[in-house]
């Protein structure tokens, strides 16, 4: 049935805000409302006081106004709770509910810093550069004035401090000049410095000090000044300060100048009504953080922030290393009756559960304008809607767009387009900030493609970074990430993805895994891999494949390499992968598990040849087997074959074609035990061949020896039976059961001394089993022994009382020749009351 799009109000087919469907965040929105209800209280019961002077944010000197942060993983549903939070101020505006506000409408950052992201993100962090404060705050105002219906030149104060500071700047690159024409050794090592260089090294100048050229912030920032001595910087500042005199400070410092400018036109905007500032996708800027603090400290209490973003600037201190130098958070800034955070890293602001998409599909349903309605999705669907989304609310957003154009929700969670979709427009937005430093996005990308990273040498390839390197700049690099990327997080001392980015990332990536990029940082990647590998082989000098099986360290290294020849080569992380998994049910069937997660991601790209192939391992090399399904020991039977007709295609570091087969004939030996003894046998036999100081092979061709002769005992082939129970018995001389069914079968050929030896020696292996006497007392009961019979039987009454059976032939021995009385009858029932 053909769905049609129904006509807006004038006609025109308008498109359907999918942001209007929102289910969910009914505390958030609750806290939210009590927190402005009684921030308007609090400032209608303060009187408006002249504004003091304004104090850098400290936990002593806390920010005045509202500040309400929203933080934490992409695509949970920040910006949208964040315009809610919009439209709840401008409802209680339109109610009249406790006194009006001023709103700045949201400054989405994501698409206002278009063309200027340079201002926010240094080009080289690592090396000290830093935010300019003049472009910043300019960029800031602008999109201020533009929505509070004002002109840049309305924030006179802000305008005047921009006028004072650039003048300031020129006069002081006059005064530079003048020092660089200078033919002294001063101008000559002055001839490549800025204006900037030079103010960052004065800005650490301490009147009277030697030290200068120590501090890290001239070592990083100003390189060329490296080489003055403590005098030279001393005779600069002076020359400085006798030419700018108090103005010095607004050339050291103009942020403090113009962000509390800034802030003191933004509390004469709040004069008659207090103002609320929204800023959406702030990560864009959140470099200029501090810049920002600036302001909100010289705004006022009038003024409110609602800011949403990836980072978690609320907590500071000991949340994660944004930085190598410790900042406060503005849980230590913002008073807390002034406060909120929303953090949607926690699970309860977290992914959508699959009644939250049905809800949100019955809504979509409801409301969506088409003729005849969007039909309801069924159960299996919303589980499938959810397999593909992960819950994250922006994937089900982007999952409903699609089935609003499909009207079939099997192309978006069936179909490679509907699922190629979601994944690409889920990476967009996680790496959204690496649209400048190209460098940046192959370390995310290298993140994404490590199985683990808790291996430092090869973590710090991962960075960019040289070994040498790696020693210096490590946590430097690290906190430059953290700081830019929400969705790392540091996981053990080591930076980790979020699942979520993780789980679209990798996805992304394995459909472009062929692009030469991403093919050159799988490569580094592997390289670092190998060397870290041989390097170990090296330390540990491994002599057997079974020692290095039984060692973490390398096994997890040799898992690493697989999965990076998997990025490379499905074929060759394959061709590496099986020969590992093989050996590793004889000697680390744990490991499987882990190895069975790297091949399963790339399953569904190999060709077909090699699906097979994989096919066979999961069915047979995962060390769990059915009594009822003979699907493992066909599939183990398949790689037997392939092994056999190309023995030569090992990997290096599994070269034992004798362990591999024997391992192979060793799960062969396990599949079959519970469907074809006989097989079983044959298998472990030839496994024990190769293996014989396996102590648990041996054990286990004891116990299909001993299944063997079992059933073959119940076929009365009793020849036969006896000489499985004695290779049984000859592996496991204390095999108690083996001696017992052997003692039977001798009895069945009416060898009775023979079964009665073999009870002895399970009787002297087990003086406490009660079977084992119930057994000879039969046994002397066939060679009219009934004394000792009697005597087995009353034994394993004592031992065995829960034994209804040693019961019944105990009193059946006391019959003897006698006539049988009411006595001996009432005991009968009594017995058989005890199992009817």
């Amino acid at each position: 049935m053909a769905h049609s799009l129904q006509p807006g109000a004038q006609g025109a087919q308008e498109p359907f805000d999918f942001n209007q469907i929102f289910i969910g965040r009914e505390q958030q929105m609750a806290e939210f409302c009590r927190l402005l209800r009684e921030w308007k209280y609090m400032l209608a019961q303060e009187e408006a006081d002249a504004p003091g002077t304004p104090e850098f944010p400290s936990p002593r000197n806390k920010l005045p106004g509202l500040v309400v942060l929203l933080y934490g993983r992409g695509g949970f549903g920040k910006s949208t709770l964040l315009n809610r939070y919009y439209g709840i101020a401008a409802q209680a505006n339109e109610q009249g509910l406790g006194g009006r506000l001023t709103l700045c409408s949201p400054v989405d950052w994501e698409f206002a810093v278009e063309g200027r992201r340079t201002i926010y993100n240094p080009s080289q962090p690592s090396q000290g550069q830093a935010l300019d404060p003049l472009a910043y705050y300019k960029d800031l105002c602008v999109q201020l004035a533009s929505r509070l219906d004002r002109q840049p030149g309305d924030f006179r104060a802000y305008q005047q401090a921009v006028g004072e500071v650039e003048k300031v700047r020129h006069e002081s690159g006059k005064i530079l000049e003048e020092v660089r024409r200078e033919q002294d050794d001063l101008g000559s090592a002055l001839r490549g410095a800025t204006i900037d260089i030079v103010a960052s090294a004065l800005s650490t100048y301490v009147p009277g000090s030697k030290g200068i050229v120590q501090n890290e912030k001239v070592k990083k920032g100003a390189d060329t000044l490296l080489q003055l001595t403590g005098e030279q910087i001393s005779y600069l500042y002076q020359r400085f300060q006798r030419r700018l005199g108090e103005r010095l400070e607004e050339y050291l410092d103009p942020a403090r100048r113009l962000g509390f400018a800034l802030g003191r036109d933004l509390a004469h905007c709040a004069a008659n009504y207090p103002l609320l500032i929204f800023f959406d996708t702030y990560e864009e800027v959140d470099e200029g953080d501090q810049l920002l603090r600036l302001v909100m400290a010289a705004a006022g209490p009038r003024v409110g922030w609602i800011i949403a973003g990836r980072d978690n600037l609320w907590s500071g201190v000991g949340q994660r290393e944004r930085s190598t130098t410790p900042e406060y958070g503005y849980k230590d800034l913002v008073p807390f009756e002034r406060g909120l955070s929303i953090n949607f890293n926690s699970e309860d602001v977290g992914a959508f559960t699959p009644d939250n998409i049905r809800e949100y599909f019955e809504l979509l349903c409801q409301h969506f304008p088409c003729e005849p309605p969007l039909p309801m999705l069924a159960q299996d669907e919303i589980t499938r809607v959810w397999d593909v989304t992960k819950g994250i609310p922006l994937t089900v957003n982007i999952a409903a767009t699609l089935y609003s154009e499909t009207v079939d929700i099997n192309k978006v969670t069936e179909e490679v387009e509907g699922r190629k979709e979601i994944i690409d427009k889920m990476v967009y937005r996680y790496l959204q900030h690496t649209r400048i430093d190209e460098s940046e996005r192959g370390k995310l990308y290298a993140l994404a493609l490590l199985r683990r990273t808790d291996e430092s040498v090869i973590l710090a390839r991962a960075l960019g970074l040289t070994p040498e390197e790696a020693k210096t700049r490590y946590k430097e690099t690290l906190s430059h990430l953290h700081r830019r990327y929400s969705f790392i997080f540091t996981e053990k001392g080591e930076p980790s993805l979020h699942q979520e980015v993780r789980h679209f990332l990798r996805l992304f990536l394995l459909e472009r895994r062929k692009e030469p990029e991403i093919q050159a940082i799988n490569s580094s990647l592997k390289e670092s891999i190998e060397t870290a590998l041989q390097e170990l082989e090296q330390r540990r000098a491994y002599s057997t494949l079974k020692e290095r099986l039984l060692d973490e360290d390398w096994t997890a290294l040799y898992l690493d390499l697989c999965e990076q020849l998997y990025w490379l080569d499905l074929t060759e992380g394959l061709r590496y992968l099986l020969p590992f998994m093989i050996v590793a049910t004889i000697y680390n069937r744990r490991i499987n598990r882990e190895a069975r997660q790297i091949g399963a991601f790339f399953a569904n790209s190999l060709p077909m040849r090699e699906k097979s192939r994989w096919n066979w391992a999961t069915n047979g090399l995962i060390y769990f087997y059915s009594r009822k399904s003979s699907s493992e020991a066909l599939a183990l039977e398949e790689l037997h074959r392939h092994y056999s007709q190309s023995p030569g295609r090992l990997p290096a570091l599994l070269n034992y074609p004798q362990e591999l087969e024997a391992a192979l004939y060793w799960r062969l030996g396990d599949a079959n035990r519970w469907q074809n003894e006989a097989k079983a046998v044959e298998w472990y036999e030839k496994a024990f061949e190769q293996l014989p100081q396996e102590e648990e092979l041996k054990e286990a061709l004891a116990e299909a020896y001993y299944d063997l002769g079992y059933k073959l005992h119940g076929e009365k082939r009793y020849n036969e039976s006896i000489h499985f129970l004695n290779q049984a018995i000859e592996l496991e001389p204390k095999h108690i059961h083996a001696f017992i069914v052997q003692g039977i079968t001798y009895a069945g050929l009416q060898q009775f001394d023979k079964a009665i030896n073999n009870f002895n020696t399970a009787i002297r292996l087990n003086p406490s089993y009660a079977i084992a006497y119930l057994g000879r007392g039969y046994l002397y009961l066939h060679v009219k022994d009934i004394e000792k019979a009697q005597q087995d039987f009353a034994i394993a009454t004592d031992k065995g009382p829960e034994y209804v059976m040693t019961k019944w032939m105990h009193t059946f021995a006391s019959l003897t020749n006698t006539r049988p009385g009411l006595d001996l009858a009432e005991r009968l029932e009594q017995i058989a009351a005890i199992n009817p």
